[in-house]
């Protein structure tokens, strides 16, 4: 009796035993990490399978962040090409896609936390991105991502959905980013050549936006731009050479916005963007518009393509930063012998008219150009050498703009000159007026062209003095 006694005893023992051990079985079974363990001593990164499933047998990719939401599908089953539901047709990048794809399926663990009591204390109960990927026979798997790790910026804390098992891993930036992260950045690229067409051809530019003044319209004329708007006048082409090379190509930074409505177009600033611009090249016309975000970025977008952008201000300062002074030719004017049959010249209460006669140099002279021997003649039929007088000329043309202004010239001038030329009997008509001691405002033909500075005006009086003490003698 107390043999048998001893002996239930004893089984009932055992059983509980091994009853125990069953739960305790179980228990590691549910909280014991992956196959492939990271010691929580290493620090060597390790790609670690959390689905017990093939990438192949992805349905959808969903992240929740504080951006938002969107959802990532292949484009058919089985098939490592992807699409973002959020932004319809849109061009993607998809190498981006799909590198987002692989980090939440297999993600890249750099150092195992153990189990934890309080997710919260690593930023897992109100997770920063929640990614939820759907498989095809139904099930899914839900991955929490935390507060960054305090060991590397680019790491953060990471567990399942369900199980407190804390790991510290890498984690890609557009899990917290919007869709429109995922935008395409190339904003304009040239469209192909026509067949025997060497290089880019560009076509007419418009600059306008709050920050223009005025509108600003360029068109190309035998290979060169002229400004038709707000003035007409040459431009400084090395600048509107500046501004198409990067009118080629323009890459963004990042995307962070698509489909904007009204109200995001305004916080964006793009609602009255600060400059836009509308350009030909090879045939195709692209319209940007741009807004500063700081002193480095501006917000960008393209017409007919709703997202917002965010590029560097050095790849687009050139066009958002332009002005008709910048973009004009700085030539106050241009002269030679042939464009001044008869000149008046008046300054300094003097006034002197000359006329200027021509004769062909047959020893210089070739088929395709003519060269001439000038005589220039005063009012009483006095004359002079013709180098005296282009001496004048070549001081006059190298008058350069030192800047703009939106001021009109007050009183009378202090220089004029009246001119027109062989080819040409069209008069024309520049006028100088002292704006301070340090600068001048020029006047062509009654439009204002800018400002000279004084220094530089000194050695035009100069020779026109000169000029006017020979025939005074």
């Amino acid at each position: 009796m107390n043999y048998e006694t001893n002996q239930r005893k004893s089984l009932f023992i055992i059983g509980g035993v091994i009853a125990l051990l069953g739960i305790a079985v179980v228990v590691l079974i549910l909280t014991r990490p992956p196959k492939e363990e990271l010691s929580a001593a290493s620090e060597k990164p390790v790609t670690v399978d959390l689905t017990n499933h093939k990438i192949g047998e992805l349905s959808s990719l969903t992240v929740e962040n504080e951006e938002g939401r969107y959802t990532i599908k292949p484009t058919e089953p089985g098939v490592e090409s992807y699409y973002v539901e959020e932004l319809k047709d849109l061009p993607i990048d998809h190498e981006a896609v799909k590198y987002v794809v692989q980090g939440a399926f297999d993600p890249v663990m750099t150092k195992e936390v153990g189990m934890a009591e309080n997710l919260g204390e690593y930023g897992l109960e109100d997770p920063s991105a929640t990614i939820t990927l759907q498989f095809q026979d139904g099930s899914s798997v839900v991955c929490l991502l935390g507060d960054p790790a305090p060991s590397d910026e680019d790491t953060r804390y990471f567990c399942l959905q369900g199980a407190g098992y804390v790991y510290i891993a890498s984690s890609n930036s557009h899990f917290f980013r919007p869709a429109a992260s995922f935008a395409d950045l190339t904003v304009a690229q040239a469209p192909k050549r026509e067949s025997g067409q060497e290089e880019d051809v560009f076509g007419e530019i418009q600059l306008w936006g709050a920050s223009f003044p005025e509108k600003i319209l360029l068109q190309p004329l035998n290979g060169v731009y002229q400004m038709i708007q707000p003035i007409a006048t040459a431009c400084d082409n090395s600048m509107v050479n500046y501004m198409t090379v990067a009118l080629k190509s323009v890459t963004a930074q990042s995307a962070v916005s698509a489909f904007p409505n009204e109200e995001t177009l305004k916080k964006y600033g793009l609602l009255e963007p600060q400059a836009a611009i509308t350009y030909t090249i090879n045939g195709e016309t692209v319209t940007l518009y741009a807004s500063k975000k700081d002193d480095s970025t501006v917000y960008l977008m393209r017409e007919g393509r709703p997202v917002v952008y965010e590029v560097s201000n050095e790849d687009v300062e050139m066009w958002t930063g332009a002005s008709r002074y910048l973009l004009r030719d700085k030539t106050v004017v241009a002269l030679t012998a042939a464009d001044t049959a008869q000149v008046t010249i008046q300054t300094g209460g003097q006034s002197l008219s000359l006329a200027l006669t021509r004769k062909k140099d047959e020893e210089r002279s070739t088929e395709s150009t003519d060269y001439y021997i000038y005589t220039v003649t005063g009012p009483e039929g006095q004359t002079v050498l013709y180098d005296r007088y282009s001496r004048f000329l070549e001081k006059l043309s190298a008058l350069r703009l030192s800047g703009d202004t939106g001021d009109v010239p007050q009183g009378n001038p202090v220089f004029t000159l009246r001119y027109q030329g062989f080819n040409s009997t069209a008069e024309h008509t520049l006028e100088l007026f002292q704006k301070d001691e340090s600068q001048l405002f020029a006047v062509q033909d009654g439009t204002p062209l800018g400002l000279i500075r004084s220094a530089d005006y000194q050695g035009v009086v100069q020779e026109a003095e000169k000029l006017m003490g020979l025939f005074a003698q």
